[in-house]
């Protein structure tokens, strides 16, 4: 399988929102090639922005990408800012339900 690779999207990003894509799969070699570039946006990110993770050229998400995704989320809340999953697979989806993160207090919201 391929690791997950991240890359910012063609579009420019906007103090509002920033878009991340992310193909592969997500797993503990590709999760910490990805967190620098993922937390690295959280933190130039404004207060009451979106970072989306664009998750639709993902096959799998393991725990240790589930585990970077989590700290991720917590990262941009402790900014001020919110952590957006586009696209993310139905196994992902439950992951993130079992942890109790969406919905809930501690949102992650999911754009399917």
């Amino acid at each position: 399988m391929l690791d997950a690779a991240a890359t910012q999207t063609a579009a420019t990003p906007t103090p509002e929102r920033e878009t991340l894509e992310l193909t592969g799969t997500l797993d503990r070699r590709s999760a910490e090639r990805t967190r620098p570039i993922l937390f690295g946006a959280i933190d130039r990110a404004s207060p009451g922005a979106d970072i989306v993770v664009d998750l639709a050229r993902v096959g799998h998400v393991d725990s240790c990408g589930l585990g970077m995704l989590l700290a991720a989320h917590r990262r941009a809340a402790a900014g001020g800012c919110r952590l957006v999953l586009r696209s993310p697979g139905p196994g992902l989806v439950r992951a993130v339900t079992v942890t109790k993160i969406e919905p809930g207090p501690l949102p992650v919201p999911l754009i399917r």
